[in-house]
């Protein structure tokens, strides 16, 4: 069985959340499309229209910290 790899941001990447959340509420905003093929969720990462993903509580991983066997 693969070992576990979990993911944290660094404080660099931290220090990018909150432009992330201002451009994820500016497309809220101002790109109001209604049709069918609107993608509520992305389907690359875990951000979920007006659910507030990207808040300081749901911190992103993204630095490797290895677990399980090896």
């Amino acid at each position: 069985m693969p070992s576990r790899v979990e993911y944290c941001l660094t404080e660099e990447g931290n220090s990018v959340v909150h432009i992330l959340q201002s451009i994820c509420r500016w497309s809220e905003a101002y790109h109001k499309e209604d049709n069918e093929n609107r993608m509520t969720q992305c389907e690359k990462c875990d951000y979920k229209q007006g659910k507030g993903a990207f808040s300081p509580e749901n911190k992103v991983d993204s630095k490797p910290k290895h677990g399980g066997s090896e």
